[in-house]
């Protein structure tokens, strides 16, 4: 919330990206726990992870609803004046990347669960968002060219919906090896009765 506060007085679309994906983060926390409680309620781990395959799926729609977000933004600042004020958007910055580190140290680093390394990883986007925005406002600061800011804001576009798409592939590759298991395993039950 103090990101969106910041670019509405700074101006900065690097800062709106990365307060864009503080929101999504957010929503993607609450898919994870959301499908973590789930999941733990089911006795059966196929069911669990298949809650969990689908969570980090969301997550990656997530990420690619924000570049798409991102590049209406920059489209739309680009066709007219645009003007930082590096003040605001730099102790937003600030505390955002506070914020960020804390959260990674929350999430842990595991490899095993999708969902949770989902959720690490958006994180981990949102600290790089932020150093990139701190270029920006740095860049549009000592030298009062504002374009920079909507030029670091395109990376954001790639980076956001390339984790999205690698999201979304990794979870149809769980859920397909789940469904490939389990037509294995119902095809040798089936043989043996």
């Amino acid at each position: 919330m103090l990101e969106v506060v910041g670019w509405v007085f700074s101006g900065s679309v690097t800062l709106l990206g990365d307060a864009c994906h503080v929101a999504f983060d957010a929503l993607a926390s609450w898919v994870g726990f959301i499908a973590v409680g789930s999941a733990e309620r089911h006795k059966d781990l196929r069911v669990a992870h298949r809650i969990e395959a689908k969570g980090t799926k969301v997550n990656g729609f997530l990420l690619i609803v924000a570049a798409l977000f991102l590049t209406i933004t920059i489209i739309y600042h680009n066709s007219g004046v645009h003007e930082v004020n590096g003040v605001w958007a730099l102790a937003s910055l600030a505390v955002g990347l506070a914020a960020n580190f804390f959260c990674v140290r929350i999430y842990g680093h595991t490899h095993d669960d999708d969902l949770m390394a989902s959720a690490r990883v958006h994180v981990l986007l949102d600290i790089l968002s932020s150093f990139i925005a701190v270029v920006s406002t740095l860049l549009v600061a000592l030298t009062g060219f504002a374009k920079f800011d909507l030029f670091f804001s395109i990376p954001l576009v790639f980076l956001f919906a390339g984790v999205g798409l690698w999201f979304i592939h990794r979870a149809y590759a769980r859920l397909r090896k789940m469904q490939m298991d389990d037509a294995a395993e119902e095809e040798h039950g089936g043989g043996a009765a």
